[in-house]
């Protein structure tokens, strides 16, 4: 990354030294390095500077060529850099303390100003002000996942899954991005991984007023739609795996209050990947009669999101600050399920004794996204910041496994294992650590 030291064309330079007198002899000046991002000189314009009593120091060519803000006493001193383009709305940023033998330099793209140590050399294009920010978070989330039901229980009143998973699966959540400049803002690339599991499980004793089954997932190869079993009882185990990871990238370009403010969006790719294991049995027939199931969703998803967001570490130097923001979006989804139901059941003759079915289903479509964030951090100074955030992430289209509950699901409603789609939202909590490179 490089600094532009900015030439101001003459016309310019009348503007800025316009009623300016000569600096007397106890002023003190204080070199300014500016860097534009795109390695050319800001296309015309001025630059002043506002001290905390209101009034204003000039700022001035120096003999060598670079810019310096002539304080009126022997010292810098905080204040605010105005910046001043035609067409484009006015710039102030926030200038903090510069001491001895440092320079001040403006990352107009970033809207940040920073004292730097000059080097040996001591020459006007100084050492590079961080620019690539890389970010890296950990934390704990819940995901919103449909849940997935097994075995049925027979009740006067109608029929139940035996077992059935939540609709949230927790785990570790991770990831990182990294910024740089772009087009007067900053370009970003992210990604991020999630996973996690959970199980459900039920016995039903024998003998009691419940009946119980088992129903398929599609038709058997006799043409029924399951096994009643009776008040002989029912185990039922479910085993549920989550994996999700998502990259992406996008714009932000800051839009008010000095860059704090920023307008943008966001290409995201996101999979999502649900694993099945269940297995039905009866403790009165043992192994004699028994269903697994062997289940995969895997939901893939290009995302458009347009966001809004408040970063108010993009003024502070040193110190507490708090960002917030979120963003619309809209879902590419493409959605694709294998079921495997495996059914021993040594009772029955024919080819119901023993028979596996395999379920496949695909889904396509359009979606509705939203997110949003909030955080606290303390910048540290040395080009490093940590924050603790908070997020949410909703979607009105979540793919779920739907299995069969009854036999009339099959039977009369002609509905074997298939793709089913909810809506929820996910969240969570995280720590972030920012570092700017040199």
């Amino acid at each position: 990354m490089r600094y532009q030291k900015v030439i101001l064309k003459s016309a310019i330079v009348l503007g800025l030294l316009a009623g300016a007198s000569a600096p007397a002899m106890a002023a003190f000046n204080q070199r300014v390095i500016v860097d534009t991002g795109t390695g050319q000189e800001i296309p015309g314009g001025s630059l002043s500077f506002e001290l905390p009593d209101g009034t204003t120091a000039p700022v001035e060519e120096d003999d060598d060529g670079s810019l310096v803000i002539v304080f009126p006493g022997d010292t810098a001193e905080p204040g605010t850099l105005i910046v001043a383009v035609p067409g484009q709305p006015q710039r102030r940023i926030a200038v903090p303390m510069v001491p001895g033998g440092s320079d001040l330099v403006i990352d107009l793209p970033g809207n940040r100003a920073r004292a730097v140590p000059r080097g040996p050399s001591d020459m006007p294009g100084g050492p590079d002000t961080p620019r690539v920010m890389i970010n890296l978070f950990g934390g704990y989330g819940e995901m919103f996942v449909p849940p997935v039901g097994a075995g049925t229980l027979i009740f006067g009143n109608g029929e139940e899954f035996a077992a059935q998973t939540d609709d949230r699966v927790s785990g570790p959540v991770g990831g990182g991005s990294a910024s740089f400049p772009m087009f007067g803002g900053s370009g970003h690339l992210d990604f991020r991984y999630a996973d996690g599991s959970d199980r459900a499980s039920n016995s039903t004793p024998p003998g009691g007023d419940i009946d119980t089954g088992i129903v398929f997932t599609d038709f058997a190869p006799s043409g029924s739609t399951g096994l009643f079993l009776g008040n002989v009882g029912l185990d039922t185990a479910i085993e549920r795996e989550v994996e999700h990871f998502s990259v992406g990238g996008g714009y932000r370009h800051p839009v008010g209050l000095d860059g704090q403010v920023g307008l943008g969006f966001t290409f995201q790719y996101a999979s999502t990947q649900t694993d099945i294991f269940a297995r039905v049995t009866s403790p009165t027939f043992g192994n004699d009669i028994s269903a697994d199931y062997d289940q995969s969703l895997d939901d893939d998803r290009i995302t458009v999101f347009f966001n809004l967001d408040y970063d108010g570490s993009q003024t502070v130097e040193r110190g507490v600050f708090f960002h917030a923001g979120g963003g619309l979006g809209l879902d590419f989804y493409d959605v694709s399920l294998e079921s495997r139901q495996n059914v021993i059941c040594n009772l029955c003759a024919g080819p119901d004794a023993n028979f596996t079915l395999l379920v496949d289903d695909e889904s396509d479509g359009t979606a509705f996204a939203a997110r949003g964030f909030a955080g606290i951090g303390v910048k540290l100074g040395g080009n490093l910041a940590v924050s603790v955030n908070g997020f949410a992430n909703h979607r009105d289209k979540i793919a779920q496994i739907v299995n069969p509950r009854t036999g009339d699901d099959l039977f009369v409603r002609n509905q074997p294992t298939a793709i089913g789609f909810d809506s929820g939202t996910s969240y969570g909590a995280f720590v972030l650590l920012t570092i700017g490179l040199e």
